[in-house]
């Protein structure tokens, strides 16, 4: 059976930047996935929420981050940045370094000796010594338990849709009000339906424009960073192994607390005065009433009334879980050790399966809220390449690959 020294799942900004720091190291491997697919499905026409300079595919050769990508193509760097602008980045930088890219899924990843038996959905099988599962966010969204066996026909959730034309004249209701639920509620009073926003605070909240010129004490009190400005994002974003070294309860409690849900300025016109808003409200049931939904709705005192609509649009943002993973066999699975659902990383971004390595949202709760977003690859990446370089060294494994000259290999 052919070998590889490394899998990597997921051709996203985690996988690809991973990609590219294994290639500087000469490590061999191959990469499966449909590059940028969550982003290529997300409308057209939404915003990037984190800044340009903290959105890239992250590679050890200069000249290559958004920022550069874009201003080589004149494209202005003021905000909102739409997300195909990123996407696209994405894909060029993709056709450009990683042609090798192989757009098939893994069907399954098991354990084989002191490595992994992968199995592509053609059938097709081979050994991997290291398998670095960086899915992103498509298997990882939340919908709440009263929804979740729901047909898909009555709930869905905002990672599920390119545009929303066909809810014109239906009643929806859009739940959460963080960034994608709002650009879901907004989308859905553009396209012609009578849509609500339910949530379980007293209201939603949307940043401020930022700053056009701020002083020198503004910049040193509140520094920017890839998260937005502020002393503890920045302290974040340059120390970002920090997170790892407190206790679980609490980096957890940080990880989903820490810039929570809310909307980008240019959102606020397209809601406020159009969308109402359901306050203090959370879902206590869920139930088909002939071809809509029926939900039971309890309010911050207890009491409960109905309302029914034809479609529940969760924006109930990513939570990992393991177990949602369909490439991973029970055998793999069950000795992932968790925290909550997700994987219980080491500081180098290994599980308690030896060669398994998760990146993305999946390392959240090991490491925090930075991994949330696509600026936790700057660490991630070069972080497991110098780890699966380092294994791979003690194994005997020579590199196959010259840095500066050899593509991606998928030698068979």
């Amino acid at each position: 059976m052919h070998s590889i020294d490394v899998v990597i799942i997921g051709a996203g900004p985690y996988g690809l930047s991973v990609a590219a720091y294994l290639r500087s190291r000469g490590i061999d491997f191959r990469i499966f996935g449909q590059p940028m697919i969550f982003w290529r499905r997300m409308l057209p026409w939404i915003h990037l929420k984190s800044p340009d300079f903290g959105t890239n595919i992250y590679m050890p050769e200069r000249g290559n981050s958004f920022v550069e990508w874009s201003a080589r193509r004149g494209l202005s760097p003021k905000e909102p940045i739409p997300i195909a602008r990123f996407t696209e980045y994405g894909l060029d930088i993709q056709q450009q370094f990683f042609p090798m890219v192989e757009p098939m899924e893994v069907a399954s990843v098991r354990p084989d000796g002191e490595g992994f038996e992968v199995t592509l959905e053609n059938q097709n099988r081979f050994r991997a010594r290291k398998v670095v599962v960086a899915a992103g966010l498509s298997y990882f969204a939340h919908v709440p338990a009263p929804l979740d066996a729901l047909p898909r026909e009555l709930v869905s959730h905002t990672s599920q849709h390119s545009g929303y034309d066909d809810f014109a004249g239906k009643d929806v209701v859009v739940l959460g009000k963080g960034q994608s639920a709002l650009e879901a509620a907004a989308a859905l009073y553009e396209a012609g339906a009578r849509v609500q926003i339910a949530v379980r605070s007293s209201n939603v909240y949307f940043s401020s424009p930022p700053e056009t010129s701020r002083s020198l004490y503004q910049r040193l009190k509140n520094p920017n960073s890839v998260l937005g400005p502020g002393r503890f994002n920045f302290t974040l974003q340059r120390v970002p192994f920090w997170p790892h070294l407190l206790s679980d309860e609490r980096r957890v409690r940080l990880t989903r607390k820490h810039l929570g849900p809310w909307g980008t300025y240019w959102v606020r016109e397209r809601v406020e005065g159009r969308v109402p808003v359901i306050p203090n409200i959370a879902v206590a049931g869920a139930r088909e009433k002939g071809s809509r939904v029926a939900l039971r709705l309890r309010d911050g005192e207890g009491s409960e009334r109905d309302l029914t609509v034809d479609h529940v649009v969760c924006g109930t943002g990513y939570e990992a879980d393991v177990s949602r993973l369909p490439f991973l066999t029970p055998e793999l699975s069950s000795r992932i050790h968790r925290i909550v659902r997700a994987p219980r990383l080491s500081w180098r971004f290994e599980s308690s399966v030896p060669g398994l390595y998760f990146v993305g949202q999946a390392a959240a709760f090991s490491f925090g809220p930075l991994f949330r977003f696509v600026c936790g690859a700057a660490y991630a990446a070069p972080t497991v390449a110098r780890h699966i370089a380092a294994a791979l060294r003690a194994l005997g494994v020579a590199p196959t690959l010259h840095p500066a000259r050899d593509a991606i290999s998928t030698r068979s």
